[in-house]
């Protein structure tokens, strides 16, 4: 077990569908075997299929399952949660010396970000006494630039710790009973509480932690006040509510020094989804730009990449070649969405751009409402009693927007088309998407 890393997790339903890149992510960037250790409750049957589909894809992680036994949950679940938003498992990591009774250290991971670097130097440092390792919160930095207080520790904040990525010293956390003592802890002090679990940690632990620099844990806070590139960064964790899953431009502005994270993050997700064969079914996006809007490109194509439908190809339709400033920031993204490209034309050439089986249209003042809209047309696709047929033998290729049409009925020249669309009234479920568009809103930033 001395060439393995321990990392390990604590998990629920709600956290499965992030876990498939922070796994993807370890894999990809590890030169030591990994045993990744999941620690739960309750899990659903279709989540535990999930992960064990993951399994057969991962080259050096094993996963190693975990059932809380209900003589451990009894320390935690009357905690008062009240006013948290957070679930009871976020405690889980309190009882993790008792979980992992037989291992001595373990690195504990939140399921909110990817690891961009190998993680051995980071196993393999030396705690001197320190019963964990942890890297400052983020907060800190801003603590220091303003002259703030920290909450809950005054001007002691500057010591507080981001408990997302925590090296452990198990053994030593048995023999000083920390368990017990930190569920007690978070009992006793429910009412002061700001950031749950990581407040009773950084209570409990105060100056009996050894920090990392943030590249071990290296939120976004960082890509503004402490720029480095990406891969000189070994953990980038999206602590805070601005996540890689929402709209950068709708949902979530920010400064363009943290986007390239977040589209790495995407890039991540849609390889490990690529290598699940989630998608079987290729689909382009054509999007109709020819009355171009310089402050519509970005919230649209957004809208496209957030999708959980993660097999797109994106066929951007101009009349011309794009302005400067939209041509050097298509460039700068590509490396993260490769299937990505500009055709000068019309629909037809967008058309042949690619060989997908599925065709989806359009339009660049438009974003999709939620990031599901193109896995749930694809789905009523795919069932037969939710299309309905509409040829025309002469009609040139320009169908509506937001219609979604099989390749097998275009002809060669794609001069002539028989579309096949979405009939809402065949079909109730689809009445939901007479509003999936929304225009889109003017931009702001941080």
């Amino acid at each position: 077990m001395a060439d393995r890393i321990q990392v390990v997790s604590c998990i629920d339903d709600n956290l499965i569908d992030h876990l498939p890149t922070l796994l993807y992510s370890i894999d990809q960037t590890t030169d030591h075997p990994v045993d990744f250790h999941l620690v739960y409750y309750r899990l659903s049957q279709a989540h535990q299929a999930r992960l064990a589909q993951c399994q057969t894809v991962l080259t050096h992680t094993t996963l190693v399952m975990h059932q809380l036994p209900k003589v451990w949950l009894q320390l935690i679940e009357s905690l008062n949660l009240k006013d948290s938003r957070l679930p009871i498992g976020t405690y889980f990591r309190f009882l993790l010396p008792l979980v992992l009774n037989d291992l001595p250290r373990v690195l504990y991971l939140d399921t909110d970000l990817i690891v961009n670097r190998s993680l051995w130097s980071l196993w393999q440092t030396e705690l001197n006494g320190y019963p964990i390792a942890a890297s400052e919160d983020s907060s800190v930095t801003v603590f220091r630039q303003y002259g703030w207080n920290h909450g809950i520790f005054g001007p002691q904040g500057d010591h507080y710790f981001n408990a997302g990525v925590v090296l452990m010293d198990l053994t030593r956390l048995r023999q000083i009973n920390a368990p017990f003592a930190c569920a007690q802890l978070a009992q006793d002090t429910a009412d002061l509480l700001v950031h749950a679990d990581q407040d009773v940690q950084n209570l409990y632990f105060y100056r009996a932690c050894r920090l990392w620099d943030h590249t071990a844990n290296y939120g976004l806070e960082y890509f503004d006040r402490a720029p480095l590139p990406l891969d000189e960064i070994t953990i980038i964790h999206y602590y805070g509510p601005k996540k890689p899953w929402h709209n950068l431009v709708t949902e979530a502005p920010m400064s363009a020094a943290r986007k390239p994270a977040i589209h790495r993050y995407r890039q991540l997700r849609n390889q490990m989804q690529a290598r699940l064969g989630d998608w079987p079914l290729a689909v382009t996006v054509i999007v109709d730009a020819r009355d171009l809007d310089p402050t519509q490109f970005e919230a649209c194509l957004e809208s496209l990449w957030i999708q959980t439908y993660t097999n797109l190809s994106v066929v951007i339709l101009t009349e011309r070649p794009l302005p400067a400033d939209l041509a050097a920031y298509l460039q700068q993204v590509q490396g993260f969405y490769p299937h990505t490209q500009v055709v000068t034309g019309d629909w037809a050439t967008a058309a042949n751009a690619t060989t997908d089986p599925l065709l989806f249209t359009f339009q660049l003042d438009q974003v999709l409402a939620t990031p599901h809209i193109i896995s749930q047309l694809v789905a009523a696709l795919e069932t037969a009693a939710a299309v309905q047929a509409h040829q025309s033998a002469q009609a040139p290729l320009r169908p509506l927007s937001g219609w979604l049409l099989r390749r097998a009925a275009l002809p060669a020249q794609a001069s002539e088309v028989t579309t096949t669309k979405i009939n809402q009234e065949l079909n109730p479920k689809l009445h939901e998407f007479t509003s999936w568009t929304t225009t889109v809103p003017e931009q702001s930033e941080e």
